[in-house]
């Protein structure tokens, strides 16, 4: 039986952070991000949420026809764990996502 676990990603992490000399973070931005030119995606760090950076995430409990119901904000943030890297917290936005994809849709076609 299979079992998901995020410990593969965050034990490659761990390696290439060894190897490279440097944060996981910093390899993965300068060398992947960057080099193909996503700008607008990175690593989630709480201080793009307190200055507006990335947008705030909500969900909404109790609307209904007649009452907006009561909007919560993004409590989930809080729980990102950024100890072990390799597992997520990539963030981007439309942009990149569309300028690195389309280029490849197009060759499909």
């Amino acid at each position: 039986m299979h079992q998901y676990t995020n410990d593969g990603y965050n034990l490659a992490s761990t390696l290439v952070s060894r190897v490279s000399h440097q944060p996981f973070f910093s390899f993965v931005t300068r060398n992947i991000f960057n080099a193909v030119g996503l700008t607008n995606t990175g690593y989630f760090r709480r201080e793009l949420l307190r200055i507006g950076k990335i947008s705030e995430g909500f969900w909404t409990y109790g609307e209904t026809l007649t009452s907006p119901g009561i909007r919560y904000a993004t409590e989930a943030y809080e729980y990102i764990d950024l100890t072990l890297p390799g597992a997520g917290a990539i963030l981007s936005n439309a942009e990149d996502v569309v300028s690195n994809q389309m280029p490849k849709a197009q060759t499909l076609c």
